[in-house]
């Protein structure tokens, strides 16, 4: 019996320490502490609408920085929608306090499944692989064409 003890003690012991390393990973990253700007600003942060399958929109936002960014591209994710999203407007630096207007195009895929499609445009500095966020957000509900009614079945 005491065996027995000693290994659950010793067990709980272990999965109390696990918690807590997991725990004290989570702290919050420096751009997440309240009172820190955020190193981009997307006004209106997020492009809505209804569109058609092929549909092409085009929604003009506003960009400011926090820090100075230099040769800024964009990156979508996922990944697969790289090629229906333009991003232009983006000059060749981007200065804190400075806002620039962005032009983004979005093409519906055709062959899209679902009822909506959403993606996210991060910004990419010259030269480095990780993006800087927060994200653009798109979201487009899908409008997909009235289906034929069903043919009613005969009565029993």
């Amino acid at each position: 019996m005491r065996r027995g003890s000693f290994i659950l003690l010793l067990t709980t012991g272990l999965l109390v320490l696990f918690a807590a390393v997991l725990l004290a990973a989570g702290t919050p990253a420096a751009a997440d502490e309240p009172g820190k700007p955020r190193p981009l600003n997307w006004t209106p942060g997020r492009i809505t609408g209804t569109v058609s399958l092929g549909e092409t929109i085009t929604r003009t936002v506003n960009l400011t920085v926090s820090q100075p960014i230099t040769g800024p591209g964009s990156v979508v994710r996922p990944k697969r929608f790289q090629e229906s999203i333009t991003v232009s407007g983006l000059p060749g630096a981007l200065e804190p306090g400075t806002r620039y207007p962005v032009t983004v195009t979005v093409t519906v895929p055709s062959n899209l499944r679902g009822r909506a499609f959403n993606l996210n445009v991060f910004l990419q500095s010259d030269g480095e692989n990780r993006v800087i966020g927060p994200p653009l957000k798109v979201h487009l509900k899908l409008e997909h064409p009235a289906r034929p009614p069903r043919a009613a079945k005969s009565g029993k």
